[in-house]
Protein backbone atom coordinates (compact mmCIF):
# COMPACT_ATOMS: atom_id res chain seq x y z
CA UNK A 1 0.00 0.00 0.00
CA UNK A 2 0.93 3.61 -0.48
CA UNK A 3 2.01 5.35 2.81
CA UNK A 4 3.85 8.25 3.83
CA UNK A 5 7.00 7.64 6.09
CA UNK A 6 10.46 9.34 7.34
CA UNK A 7 13.36 7.19 7.28
CA UNK A 8 15.09 9.57 9.52
CA UNK A 9 14.54 12.65 11.38
CA UNK A 10 15.01 16.35 10.64
CA UNK A 11 12.47 18.90 8.30
CA UNK A 12 9.68 17.95 6.30
CA UNK A 13 11.81 17.30 3.38
CA UNK A 14 12.56 13.91 5.23
CA UNK A 15 8.49 12.57 4.16
CA UNK A 16 8.47 10.22 1.53
CA UNK A 17 5.72 8.38 -0.46
CA UNK A 18 6.52 4.75 -0.55
CA UNK A 19 5.09 1.46 -1.07
CA UNK A 20 4.95 -0.42 2.09
CA UNK A 21 2.59 -3.93 3.11
CA UNK A 22 -0.27 -3.64 4.32
CA UNK A 23 -1.15 -3.98 8.28
CA UNK A 24 -1.63 -7.28 9.36
CA UNK A 25 -5.22 -8.16 10.60
CA UNK A 26 -6.60 -6.71 13.16
CA UNK A 27 -5.76 -7.99 16.34
CA UNK A 28 -7.54 -8.08 19.99
CA UNK A 29 -8.73 -4.82 20.50
CA UNK A 30 -7.33 -3.34 16.79
CA UNK A 31 -9.71 -1.81 14.04
CA UNK A 32 -8.57 -2.05 10.12
CA UNK A 33 -9.20 1.04 8.37
CA UNK A 34 -9.28 2.71 4.86
CA UNK A 35 -8.35 6.09 5.22
CA UNK A 36 -10.22 8.63 3.75
CA UNK A 37 -8.22 11.60 5.45
CA UNK A 38 -5.97 12.52 8.26
CA UNK A 39 -4.50 15.86 9.48
CA UNK A 40 -1.67 17.87 10.31
CA UNK A 41 -1.26 18.58 14.04
CA UNK A 42 1.99 19.81 15.81
CA UNK A 43 2.46 16.70 17.33
CA UNK A 44 3.13 14.99 14.04
CA UNK A 45 5.77 17.81 12.93
CA UNK A 46 7.39 16.68 16.65
CA UNK A 47 7.11 13.56 15.41
CA UNK A 48 9.19 14.29 11.92
CA UNK A 49 11.92 16.65 13.53
CA UNK A 50 12.48 13.66 16.42
CA UNK A 51 11.29 15.60 19.34
CA UNK A 52 9.78 12.43 20.32
CA UNK A 53 12.30 10.20 20.57
CA UNK A 54 13.55 10.88 24.00
CA UNK A 55 9.56 10.13 25.38
CA UNK A 56 8.65 7.70 22.85
CA UNK A 57 11.56 5.94 20.58
CA UNK A 58 9.98 4.75 17.47
CA UNK A 59 11.25 2.42 15.25
CA UNK A 60 12.39 4.09 11.14
CA UNK A 61 11.01 3.85 9.01
CA UNK A 62 7.48 4.79 10.57
CA UNK A 63 4.35 6.00 8.72
CA UNK A 64 3.65 9.67 10.30
CA UNK A 65 0.33 10.96 11.39
CA UNK A 66 -2.63 10.33 13.89
CA UNK A 67 -5.83 11.60 13.44
CA UNK A 68 -7.87 9.59 10.51
CA UNK A 69 -11.73 9.57 9.17
CA UNK A 70 -12.19 6.25 6.88
CA UNK A 71 -13.81 3.03 6.65
CA UNK A 72 -13.83 0.16 8.74
CA UNK A 73 -12.57 -2.62 7.00
CA UNK A 74 -12.34 -5.51 9.63
CA UNK A 75 -12.69 -5.10 13.20
CA UNK A 76 -10.16 -7.92 15.99
CA UNK A 77 -11.33 -10.13 18.79
CA UNK A 78 -13.13 -8.05 21.63
CA UNK A 79 -14.15 -5.15 19.48
CA UNK A 80 -17.78 -3.94 19.57
CA UNK A 81 -17.99 0.22 19.37
CA UNK A 82 -17.66 -0.59 16.39
CA UNK A 83 -18.22 -2.42 12.36
CA UNK A 84 -17.40 -3.44 9.12
CA UNK A 85 -18.42 -1.15 6.95
CA UNK A 86 -18.83 1.93 9.75
CA UNK A 87 -17.49 5.59 8.97
CA UNK A 88 -15.20 6.28 11.49
CA UNK A 89 -12.92 9.08 12.86
CA UNK A 90 -10.02 8.39 15.86
CA UNK A 91 -6.45 8.21 16.50
CA UNK A 92 -3.94 6.04 15.50
CA UNK A 93 -0.21 7.61 15.65
CA UNK A 94 2.55 5.33 15.97
CA UNK A 95 3.07 6.42 19.43
CA UNK A 96 -0.33 5.77 20.95
CA UNK A 97 -0.67 2.45 19.24
CA UNK A 98 -1.34 2.73 15.75
CA UNK A 99 0.79 1.80 12.90
CA UNK A 100 0.15 5.85 11.55
CA UNK A 101 -2.50 7.38 9.11
CA UNK A 102 -0.77 9.24 6.35
CA UNK A 103 -1.73 5.31 4.18
CA UNK A 104 -4.43 4.14 2.57
CA UNK A 105 -4.46 1.03 5.68
CA UNK A 106 -4.40 2.17 9.10
CA UNK A 107 -4.64 -0.23 12.40
CA UNK A 108 -6.00 1.73 15.25
CA UNK A 109 -6.85 1.03 18.41
CA UNK A 110 -10.77 0.47 19.05
CA UNK A 111 -10.69 2.43 21.96
CA UNK A 112 -9.66 5.47 20.48
CA UNK A 113 -12.26 4.81 17.49
CA UNK A 114 -15.67 6.10 17.24
CA UNK A 115 -17.86 6.79 14.87
CA UNK A 116 -18.13 9.65 12.45
CA UNK A 117 -20.24 12.57 12.97
CA UNK A 118 -22.99 12.44 10.23
CA UNK A 119 -23.36 16.03 9.63
CA UNK A 120 -19.54 17.23 8.17
CA UNK A 121 -17.91 14.87 5.28
CA UNK A 122 -15.37 12.53 6.14
CA UNK A 123 -13.28 14.15 4.55
CA UNK A 124 -13.36 17.00 7.19
CA UNK A 125 -14.32 15.40 9.83
CA UNK A 126 -10.47 14.41 9.75
CA UNK A 127 -9.53 17.23 11.32
CA UNK A 128 -11.30 16.63 14.29
CA UNK A 129 -10.02 13.39 16.64
CA UNK A 130 -7.02 15.11 18.58
CA UNK A 131 -8.01 18.88 18.35
CA UNK A 132 -11.42 18.34 19.58
CA UNK A 133 -10.08 15.53 22.28
CA UNK A 134 -7.64 18.15 23.44
CA UNK A 135 -10.29 21.17 23.72
CA UNK A 136 -12.52 18.45 25.58
CA UNK A 137 -10.35 17.12 27.75
CA UNK A 138 -9.42 20.54 28.92
CA UNK A 139 -12.23 21.85 29.44
CA UNK A 140 -13.28 18.86 31.84
CA UNK A 141 -9.99 19.26 33.91
CA UNK A 142 -11.60 23.14 33.88
CA UNK A 143 -14.75 22.22 35.18
CA UNK A 144 -16.21 24.65 32.99
CA UNK A 145 -19.87 24.82 33.83
CA UNK A 146 -22.74 28.09 33.36
CA UNK A 147 -20.92 29.57 36.32
CA UNK A 148 -17.31 29.80 34.94
CA UNK A 149 -15.35 32.60 33.31
CA UNK A 150 -12.32 31.34 31.31
CA UNK A 151 -9.73 32.29 29.52
CA UNK A 152 -8.53 30.64 25.86
CA UNK A 153 -5.07 31.53 25.17
CA UNK A 154 -4.50 30.67 21.24
CA UNK A 155 -7.68 31.26 20.56
CA UNK A 156 -7.90 31.12 16.76
CA UNK A 157 -5.97 27.62 16.68
CA UNK A 158 -7.41 24.20 16.03
CA UNK A 159 -7.69 23.31 19.49
CA UNK A 160 -8.60 26.79 20.80
CA UNK A 161 -11.67 27.63 18.47
CA UNK A 162 -13.01 24.27 19.44
CA UNK A 163 -12.58 25.26 22.80
CA UNK A 164 -13.94 28.41 22.58
CA UNK A 165 -17.30 26.43 20.96
CA UNK A 166 -17.53 23.67 23.54
CA UNK A 167 -17.30 26.54 26.66
CA UNK A 168 -19.79 28.74 25.31
CA UNK A 169 -22.47 25.56 24.94
CA UNK A 170 -21.60 24.27 28.39
CA UNK A 171 -23.15 28.16 29.37
CA UNK A 172 -19.42 29.77 30.14
CA UNK A 173 -18.19 33.44 29.32
CA UNK A 174 -15.40 32.71 27.24
CA UNK A 175 -12.41 35.57 27.24
CA UNK A 176 -10.22 34.92 24.04
CA UNK A 177 -7.03 35.90 22.95
CA UNK A 178 -5.36 35.49 18.84
CA UNK A 179 -3.43 36.58 15.83
CA UNK A 180 -4.57 39.71 14.93
CA UNK A 181 -6.02 38.13 11.57
CA UNK A 182 -8.18 35.73 13.79
CA UNK A 183 -9.63 38.28 16.26
CA UNK A 184 -13.32 38.85 13.95
CA UNK A 185 -13.00 34.60 13.41
CA UNK A 186 -12.48 33.81 17.41
CA UNK A 187 -15.42 36.84 18.02
CA UNK A 188 -17.60 34.98 15.32
CA UNK A 189 -17.74 31.66 16.95
CA UNK A 190 -18.97 33.37 20.35
CA UNK A 191 -16.02 34.68 22.34
CA UNK A 192 -17.73 37.36 24.58
CA UNK A 193 -14.18 38.80 24.37
CA UNK A 194 -10.84 38.55 22.10
CA UNK A 195 -8.13 40.44 22.24
CA UNK A 196 -5.16 40.43 19.99
CA UNK A 197 -2.04 38.37 21.45
CA UNK A 198 0.54 40.61 20.64
CA UNK A 199 -0.70 43.33 22.77
CA UNK A 200 -0.58 41.88 26.39
CA UNK A 201 -2.48 45.00 27.84
CA UNK A 202 -5.58 43.53 28.27
CA UNK A 203 -3.78 40.46 30.64
CA UNK A 204 -3.75 43.68 33.08
CA UNK A 205 -7.52 44.37 32.92
CA UNK A 206 -8.69 40.80 34.04
CA UNK A 207 -8.89 39.33 36.90
CA UNK A 208 -10.76 36.48 38.89
CA UNK A 209 -11.16 34.53 36.52
CA UNK A 210 -11.95 30.23 37.41
CA UNK A 211 -9.91 28.51 34.50
CA UNK A 212 -7.11 29.23 31.73
CA UNK A 213 -6.88 27.01 28.57
CA UNK A 214 -3.64 27.39 26.85
CA UNK A 215 -3.75 26.34 23.61
CA UNK A 216 -0.81 28.54 22.57
CA UNK A 217 2.77 28.73 23.23
CA UNK A 218 4.24 31.85 22.27
CA UNK A 219 4.47 33.72 25.78
CA UNK A 220 5.81 32.84 29.13
CA UNK A 221 2.91 31.59 30.84
CA UNK A 222 3.76 33.11 34.06
CA UNK A 223 2.43 36.73 32.56
CA UNK A 224 -1.27 35.41 32.62
CA UNK A 225 -1.26 34.28 36.56
CA UNK A 226 -2.64 37.25 37.77
CA UNK A 227 -5.90 36.97 36.06
CA UNK A 228 -6.68 33.41 37.91
CA UNK A 229 -8.83 33.36 41.13
CA UNK A 230 -6.64 31.38 43.69
CA UNK A 231 -5.72 27.63 42.95
CA UNK A 232 -7.51 28.15 39.88
CA UNK A 233 -6.28 25.74 37.15
CA UNK A 234 -4.21 26.47 34.51
CA UNK A 235 -4.09 23.75 31.92
CA UNK A 236 -1.12 23.86 29.47
CA UNK A 237 -1.02 22.25 26.22
CA UNK A 238 2.25 23.31 25.06
CA UNK A 239 3.72 25.95 27.54
CA UNK A 240 6.73 25.13 29.76
CA UNK A 241 5.94 26.34 33.07
CA UNK A 242 8.35 27.04 36.17
CA UNK A 243 6.61 25.18 39.34
CA UNK A 244 7.95 27.46 41.66
CA UNK A 245 6.53 30.32 39.93
CA UNK A 246 3.18 28.46 39.79
CA UNK A 247 3.13 27.43 43.34
CA UNK A 248 4.16 31.32 44.45
CA UNK A 249 0.98 32.48 42.93
CA UNK A 250 -1.68 29.88 43.53
CA UNK A 251 -2.04 28.30 40.58
CA UNK A 252 -2.73 24.64 39.64
CA UNK A 253 -0.57 23.85 36.66
CA UNK A 254 -2.00 21.21 34.36
CA UNK A 255 0.81 20.11 31.31
CA UNK A 256 -2.12 18.03 29.56
CA UNK A 257 -1.06 15.11 27.82
CA UNK A 258 -4.21 14.60 25.72
CA UNK A 259 -5.80 10.79 25.94
CA UNK A 260 -7.98 10.76 22.49
CA UNK A 261 -10.00 7.62 23.88
CA UNK A 262 -13.72 6.36 22.16
CA UNK A 263 -15.93 8.64 24.78
CA UNK A 264 -13.94 11.95 24.02
CA UNK A 265 -14.19 11.77 20.79
CA UNK A 266 -17.61 10.25 20.95
CA UNK A 267 -18.61 13.85 22.63
CA UNK A 268 -16.87 15.41 19.70
CA UNK A 269 -18.55 13.60 17.01
CA UNK A 270 -22.24 14.51 18.95
CA UNK A 271 -21.11 18.16 19.36
CA UNK A 272 -20.51 18.30 15.75
CA UNK A 273 -23.96 17.17 14.78
CA UNK A 274 -25.58 19.18 17.32
CA UNK A 275 -24.25 22.22 15.58
CA UNK A 276 -21.75 23.52 18.15
CA UNK A 277 -18.60 22.47 17.33
CA UNK A 278 -17.86 23.94 13.43
CA UNK A 279 -13.78 23.20 12.20
CA UNK A 280 -12.36 25.66 9.91
CA UNK A 281 -10.30 24.10 7.30
CA UNK A 282 -7.33 26.12 5.42
CA UNK A 283 -6.43 23.31 2.76
CA UNK A 284 -6.85 20.01 1.73
CA UNK A 285 -3.61 18.42 0.15
CA UNK A 286 -3.18 14.89 -1.98
CA UNK A 287 -1.03 12.51 0.01
CA UNK A 288 1.58 12.65 -2.86
CA UNK A 289 1.95 16.49 -1.33
CA UNK A 290 2.19 15.61 2.19
CA UNK A 291 5.57 18.29 2.49
CA UNK A 292 2.89 20.93 1.36
CA UNK A 293 0.59 20.11 3.98
CA UNK A 294 3.37 20.32 6.71
CA UNK A 295 4.68 23.05 5.31
CA UNK A 296 1.03 24.98 5.55
CA UNK A 297 0.32 23.67 8.87
CA UNK A 298 2.54 26.01 10.25
CA UNK A 299 0.95 28.76 9.06
CA UNK A 300 -2.47 28.17 7.93
CA UNK A 301 -5.52 29.56 9.58
CA UNK A 302 -7.62 26.32 9.93
CA UNK A 303 -6.54 22.40 9.93
CA UNK A 304 -4.55 21.13 6.64
CA UNK A 305 -6.02 18.02 5.26
CA UNK A 306 -4.33 15.36 3.94
CA UNK A 307 -6.12 12.68 1.46
CA UNK A 308 -5.78 9.13 0.40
Amino acid sequence: MKAVQIRQYGSTDTLEMTETPAPAKPGEGQVLIKVAASSVNPFDEFTVTGGLQAIIPLQLPVTVGGDFAGIVQDVGPGVSNVHIGDAVIGQAHPALGGTGTFAELVLAPADQTTQAPSGVGLVEAAGLPLAGASALQALHTLEVGPESTIVVLGAGGAVGSIGVQAAKFLGATVIADAAGEDVEYVRSIGADEVYDYADLSWVDRIRGVDGILDASSGVDPVVYYPMLKRSARFVSLRSRHDPRKAAEAGVDVISQSTYPGTTVLSEVASLVDAGVIKQRIAAIFPATRARAAFAAAGIAHGKCLVTF
